[in-house]
């Protein structure tokens, strides 16, 4: 079974100050400073963010509550999404998670609303938002999820996704990512667009706020500093 943490606990081990402090919203800001943020690029090469909604967009939900993603995932590639619980702790996520949210139509699911903000014509959903840099802002390359209709498909696909950009991310020049993972993309066949820089440090500062609002969290796989 895989265990999420929230990101906000990440921020707080790989800044190391300010232990404790990321149950709290209040102290969302000190958490996103610059230092924090350079740290975690240590770590980090590249962001995904796995935006679906837990009962609606039930290929990917199942592909998550089956367990793999974080096996699925290089280990410099950092996976984010929206659990529908607090995760203060270790938090496993079973064939019972992310069914919470029933009532919240796709209009405000926080995840939805979240990728809505990055885009002046909001895309298809479900999908996966990539990026590369949360201290200066970045551009952000999305992928569109829908066409995937079983638990299978999500797996082979994602699975796939995040191989490439993992080795797109590994060899790329420094600014040059989303150029190189827009040409293996168009190699590929896959559907994708691309936005202007936005301030991407701000955009989840806030998506917090989403998700805190409907006592649920940002979550990343804890074995990603294993």
């Amino acid at each position: 079974m895989m265990h999420v943490l929230s990101f906000a606990l990440v921020l707080e081990e790989v800044g190391a100050v300010g232990k404790g402090s990321g149950g709290n919203i209040r102290d969302l800001d000190s958490l996103f400073d610059d230092e924090r943020l350079e740290r975690l690029r240590e770590h980090a090469r590249a962001f995904c963010f796995l935006a679906f909604h837990g009962t609606a967009d039930t290929a990917i939900a199942d592909y998550v509550r089956g367990g793999t993603l974080g096996d699925d995932t290089p280990a410099d590639l950092m996976v984010l999404f929206v659990l529908d619980q607090p995760a203060p702790v270790a938090t496993p996520v079973g064939d019972d998670s992310l069914r919470e949210w029933v009532t919240i139509d796709r209009g405000g699911h926080p995840a939805y609303r979240m990728v809505r903000e990055l885009f002046d014509d909001p895309p298809a959903l479900p999908g996966l938002v990539v990026f590369e840099e949360l201290t200066l802002g970045s551009e952000v390359a999305y992928l569109p999820l829908g066409h995937l209709r079983t638990r299978q498909d999500a797996l082979q696909e994602l699975r796939d996704l995040f191989a490439l950009i993992g080795e797109v991310s590994a060899a790329a020049k420094p600014g040059k990512f989303l150029d190189d993972l827009g040409v293996a993309l168009h190699q590929r066949g896959s559907d994708y667009t691309r936005t202007g820089r936005r301030p991407l440090r701000e955009w989840l500062r806030r998506g917090f706020t989403l998700a805190r609002e409907n006592s649920g969290e940002i979550v990343t796989m804890v074995n990603f500093f294993s």
